[in-house]
């Protein structure tokens, strides 16, 4: 899996090689802010699939033969009482297998509450199920996070050079060097392997008990967003506006995860 940048012929073309190499790549990553059809076509003529965030916009999609826009489409699965709750990612969700400008694609409307925000997500793999679909988009992050530390430490970007193969040099010597300075990160904070079991034991038995907290916390506060006809996100944007020392919030939920001292 491999997030989509502003660079997509360099995406492209370690595809090329990765094919030689027997490494093949299977989803094309991405935000809302450069889904668009001709992105979609190039991914897809190039043999993978992509998975993106698009927004609630005008643009219009075919169902049925009928064109509708991301608002009437959500609209219309409410009416046809096709939203559903996904237990699994505590979300309403709505799926529908559309064309947009003559592609197949599979849309998921997805929000935290019954009144929230709908947020698409879209797919050209039309046999995706919501869960899969959240599973890999949720690989971004990571990806993020890789684009993150290799720009302010490893240089990421910086080259000057205008020669293709000069820029592609650049990258792999950034992914080498943030690959090389995790794996030292790993070994330097665990002592033995004895030491890394017990402390993934300790963290697993640890996340359990966060998780049912923070699962419960989460639902009181979809709750309270219905009650107050708020949007869930939003509150949750709010709610963690205030610094960690002076927020109740935070305050409540370390009382409730670790015993005091």
């Amino acid at each position: 899996m491999i997030a989509l940048n502003t660079q997509l012929k360099i995406t492209l073309n370690y595809r090329r090689v990765n094919i030689k190499q027997g490494i093949t790549v299977d989803y094309i990553l991405m935000d809302s802010w450069f889904f668009c059809d001709s992105i979609l076509k190039t991914v897809i003529s190039n043999g993978m699939h992509l998975v993106a965030m698009a927004k609630m916009s005008s643009a219009k999609y075919s169902f049925k033969d009928k064109e509708y826009s991301t608002k009437e489409l959500a609209l219309l699965l409410k009416q046809r009482k096709r939203v559903k709750w996904v237990k699994s990612l505590s979300l309403y969700c709505a799926e529908v297998t559309v064309k947009y400008k003559g592609t197949d694609v599979k849309l998921f409307f997805c929000k935290n509450s019954k009144r929230g925000k709908w947020h698409l997500l879209v797919s050209s793999n039309t046999k995706l199920s919501i869960e899969k679909a959240y599973q890999i988009y949720s690989i971004r992050w990571s990806i993020e996070v890789f684009f993150k530390e290799s720009k302010n430490y490893f240089g990421l970007g910086k080259s000057q050079s205008s020669d293709f193969d000069a820029q592609i040099a650049d990258l792999s010597v950034a992914i080498i060097e943030f690959n090389v300075f995790s794996l030292a990160k790993r070994f330097e904070a665990y002592e033995t392997l004895g030491g890394i079991f017990a402390h993934v034991k300790d963290q697993g038995m640890e996340l359990v008990i966060v998780q049912r907290i923070w699962g419960f916390i989460l639902e009181l506060m979809r709750t309270l967003a219905e009650i107050i006809d708020s949007d869930f996100n939003e509150l949750i944007i709010s709610v963690l506006k205030n610094k960690p020392e002076n927020n109740k919030f935070f305050r409540l939920i370390e009382s409730m995860v670790y015993e005091p001292e």
